[in-house]
């Protein structure tokens, strides 16, 4: 790799793997967080599989993180599926969620039209009968 990458290349990447978070990225971002390891000399050493997953934990969103670090999850492909699954199980109720309030709206739209039209009906069919009553 320093055939490739000079010394100053590689301390940017290796800073940027660091100060690697999840933000609005989805957890599949764990290819960039692969890709980045590479420049970071102590998580690429044999037995460091704890330490990547703790950095790789230390970077998800609170949400995720939340739920995932309760199983402490020691093996690197297994915690980035783990991830992905509820990332993707997140987004699913996010689409339900919207779905629902969206059926919400129109359901208030339709009783509110439906007031409107009694009320018109009342105005132009009842309330002229009713003139002559009083």
């Amino acid at each position: 790799m320093r055939k490739y990458f000079p010394a100053d290349l590689r301390k940017k990447k290796e800073v940027k793997f660091l100060q690697l978070r999840q933000g609005s990225m989805s957890v599949v971002s764990a290819a960039k967080f692969k890709e980045l390891s590479r420049f970071c000399p102590f998580i690429n050493v044999k037995g460091v599989e704890v330490s990547k997953c703790v950095k790789f934990e230390s970077g998800l969103c609170p949400e995720i993180y939340r739920y995932v670090s309760i199983f402490e999850i020691r093996d690197f492909d297994t915690l980035v599926n783990k991830c992905h699954i509820f990332d993707e199980a997140g987004k699913a109720k996010e689409s339900y969620d919207k779905a629902v309030k969206r059926e919400k709206e129109m359901v208030m739209i339709v009783e509110s039209l439906m007031a409107r039209i009694r009320e018109r009906i009342w105005i132009l069919v009842v309330a002229p009968s009713q003139v002559g009553k009083r």
